[in-house]
């Protein structure tokens, strides 16, 4: 309901109370009704009234709505938007509940995902932890071999030198996968989408 209704309905229901009552009060005591009186006089209140309850809702009541529902307005429009006019027109209160339970969904609907994103990082990050420890710990056991005389063997010696590259290379290989996951994140590196045949992919 806009001001405005609202304003006429309180007043309106305002002027009939006061009919109501100033002609039982006149039946009662004067046993008669002077309504050359009563009438223009309970029209100058329903004026005055609907005139002072347009005056307080929207001074006391309507300004408060407005500037929560332009808060939650300037937050879903986009910058490049927020030029422009905001126009509140019609029911000010239904528009404001209306924003406010859809600026809720759209919270919760955004913690949610913040969640789901945390749960993916943290399930990344073991992975990744997981993924790193196999080659270091492969270094680990070539180097030791190595340092434990294998150095002097040049069969041994060849072999788990070149099984510590593969391993160092696997590992340049998991930090390249890091850094391009973080450029992806950081709108650095863009995806380029194309068709392929699964097929000839699996084979």
């Amino acid at each position: 309901m806009t001001p405005k209704k609202l304003a006429f309905a309180a007043s309106g229901l305002l002027t009939i109370f006061s009919l109501v009552v100033f002609v039982l009060l006149g039946k009662i005591f004067v046993h008669q009704i002077a309504w050359e009186v009563i009438l223009p006089a309970h029209i100058l209140l329903f004026v005055g009234s609907v005139l002072l309850y347009r005056y307080f809702l929207d001074r006391f009541i309507y300004q408060k709505i407005k500037l929560i529902y332009k808060s939650i307005h300037d937050m879903k429009v986009p910058k490049e938007q927020k030029k422009k006019k905001m126009e509140l027109k019609g029911d000010i209160i239904n528009q404001t509940q209306e924003q406010v339970s859809e600026w809720a969904k759209d919270k919760a609907k955004e913690i949610n995902e913040l969640k789901k994103l945390e749960t993916y990082r943290r399930e990344f990050l073991g992975n990744v932890s997981h993924e790193l420890k196999t080659p270091v710990f492969h270094i680990q056991g070539y180097v030791l071999t190595l340092l434990d005389g294998g150095l002097d063997d040049p069969e041994i010696n060849r072999k788990y030198l070149q099984r510590c590259e593969q391993s160092i290379n696997r590992m340049i290989s998991i930090i390249e996968d890091l850094e391009s996951i973080s450029k992806l994140e950081s709108g650095e590196l863009k995806l380029r989408f194309s068709h392929f045949d699964v097929v000839e992919l699996v084979d």
